[in-house]
């Protein structure tokens, strides 16, 4: 079942795309999305029954922390002045993972990421009745893709809503080390890495929803915005050439 948002209400309490002023915001967003995951891998595998116990305690398997040794490996080897100077990480276990793993990975190269300030609204969304559905199956699922609240869940506008109140706090300063020129890295979820792009971007409402339907992130993927002094603009979508050596990442959700 479905609850869709009404007309009456705000698509996000914290209209970030209205408000947002990039002069005053970061440099450069990346966002990069957690290793595989024991779900991605039964998804991929057509056993979704294997996947047991809360999605907040879903673990990386040996390919995710794999992926996120590359990863690290690879933020490791940008110029200097590209180095994230400030990390928001989601609380879950699989993001959590990615980023000591990524980080350890960047130190044996001589790169020393920022420590991880945990935010709960970089958690993935809470898709309710849909269980641990991949997210461009939640798209087919019918109804709304990003209106629609699963019963017991969130709706992507409600992931929208808190992500937004991040992008508003990095912009003010909220954080410590953050200012203004700020690097900034975030890790967490393809609905995280969704939700950016609706948010920055503004894509029309087809568009933002057939990107869903064709898996906005991959495991361990980079995307990259960059501040041009007028706006935060897409330079890097869903980049996983760091993974070649790795293999082909799984790309189902969660």
């Amino acid at each position: 079942m479905h609850h869709r948002l009404g007309a009456h209400e705000r698509l996000l309490d914290h209209d970030w795309t209205a408000t947002h002023d990039s002069s005053s915001g970061c440099a450069e967003l990346v966002v990069v999305r957690h290793g595989e995951s024991t779900a991605n891998a039964a998804f991929a595998a057509g056993r979704p029954g294997d996947v047991s116990g809360p999605d907040a305690e879903i673990p990386l398997t040996r390919l995710g922390e794999r992926q996120s040794v590359a990863l690290g490996e690879a933020i490791a080897s940008w110029p200097a002045d590209r180095w994230p100077e400030v990390v928001l990480c989601s609380p879950y276990v699989r993001a959590r993972r990615t980023h000591e793993i990524a980080a350890a990975a960047a130190e044996a190269r001589g790169v020393t990421l920022p420590a991880a300030i945990i935010d709960d609204r970089l958690s993935d969304r809470d898709t309710g009745a849909f269980g641990l559905m991949p997210l461009p199956a939640v798209v087919t699922a019918g109804g709304d893709a990003f209106l629609d609240r699963p019963a017991g869940g969130e709706s992507l506008a409600d992931v929208a809503d808190r992500v937004a109140a991040v992008l508003a706090d990095v912009d003010n300063g909220c954080f410590e080390r953050v200012h203004r020129g700020s690097r900034v890295l975030f890790v967490a979820h393809d609905a995280i890495v969704a939700v950016l792009h609706y948010l920055i971007d503004r894509p029309s409402h087809a568009d933002f929803v057939q990107h869903l339907g064709e898996d906005p992130a991959g495991n361990a993927s980079i995307t990259r915005w960059v501040n041009d002094g007028t706006a935060l603009r897409l330079v890097d979508d869903n980049r996983v050439d760091h993974l070649a050596a790795v293999t082909a990442p799984q790309r189902s959700n969660r």
